[in-house]
């Protein structure tokens, strides 16, 4: 349930989204993405020193003690979890005023149409039921298999659903995922199911059995940015990173990605720090 705080956090918005530019809006985004992201590790970070405590409390036969920590600390992962999701929003909305800026296509019948219009579109085979992508180079692959997958969602023919936890599958980058608490479907998991409808193996070096922005980042060759080309990833965030983008490169898509519900457009410097990876040679 929302908190007084929420609340007035959300009316808060509605006013400044009224009467604010799109740049000082999306500053705001940004700000508050930040903010949300380090309120969930913090909480995160706390939870498992909770849970080492709980644990030492025990060892030293404080049974009461350890109980209360464990409840301290499973407040704190839920607390984690809650800013991780707000994260998230926080990022779409980075994403939607980004398209907004700067005129990404979002429209499904204008994809549709930018993927007929691709030179080397007659050289690949679509199959929607069963996930696949054939013909033609690996890069055209990923590249009209990420932005049918953008189409798709855009239209309501793939579902607007976002998830981290649940069922790691890369098999339904055009179906799409049930709605369900049980269902995972991420920006990573996204990332990987284009590249197995395309036929390649998995940016992630798990056989498509796993995989997270840490994995794309281990398995990944790191390149400079004037080296990307369609189907590289560019992986936002230090250490393990927190979202992951692919370069398309065409007008109005220079990106494409599923940050939150819906699998859309981006800009390379939508957030930061940045790098770039690929897995085609």
């Amino acid at each position: 349930m929302p908190t007084v705080r929420d609340r007035l956090e959300d009316a808060q918005d509605a006013v400044e989204d009224a009467l604010l530019r799109d740049d000082t809006l999306l500053k705001r985004a940004h700000r508050r993405h930040k903010a949300k992201r380090d309120h969930a590790k913090h909480q995160l970070d706390r939870a498992l020193d909770l849970m080492l405590a709980a644990d030492k409390a025990r060892v030293n036969k404080k049974p009461r003690r350890g109980a209360r920590l464990d409840k301290q600390a499973q407040e704190a992962t839920a607390a984690a979890f809650k800013a991780e999701r707000q994260a998230m929003w926080w990022l779409g909305r980075i994403k939607t005023l980004n398209q907004r800026i700067h005129k990404l296509e979002t429209r499904a019948e204008a994809i549709e149409q930018r993927i007929e219009d691709l030179p080397d579109r007659r050289e690949v085979t679509i199959s929607v039921e069963r996930n696949e992508v054939r013909g033609g180079t690996a890069r055209q692959r990923v590249k009209i298999a990420a932005m049918l997958s953008a189409s798709r969602c855009a239209s309501g023919k793939r579902l607007n659903y976002y998830s981290q936890p649940g069922i790691y599958t890369a098999n339904e980058c055009f179906t799409g995922e049930d709605l369900s608490p049980l269902e995972r479907s991420d920006c990573s998991q996204w990332f990987a199911s284009i590249y197995k409808a395309a036929g390649l193996p998995d940016p992630n070096g798990t056989d498509y059995g796993w995989g997270y922005t840490g994995t794309l980042i281990e398995n990944g060759r790191e390149i400079e940015r004037h080296e990307l080309k369609p189907g590289d990833a560019i992986i936002y965030g230090t250490g393990t990173g927190f979202h992951v983008e692919m370069f398309i490169g065409e007008p109005g898509m220079e990106t494409i990605g599923h940050g939150s519900a819906p699998i859309d457009a981006g800009i390379i410097d939508m957030a930061s720090p940045r790098r770039y990876f690929t897995y085609i040679d």
